[in-house]
């Protein structure tokens, strides 16, 4: 009985650092999606801007 409630306590405790990785996971991706929108975004305006200049 008590043999039982450890490998179940083992088995939820898995599963919970399991989906912990997996949320710290998506959590590093949406950063590194955020961070190339915004490098994305900086470098068209740094681009415009340099297409301004040329014309003028």
């Amino acid at each position: 009985m008590l043999e039982h409630g450890l490998h179940r306590a083992r088995s939820i405790f898995l599963l919970q650092s399991s989906i912990v990785k997996y949320i710290s996971y998506a959590v590093a991706a949406s950063f590194v999606l955020l961070t190339l929108v915004a490098l994305n975004t900086v470098l068209s305006a740094i681009k415009h801007e340099y297409v301004r200049q040329l014309e003028t």
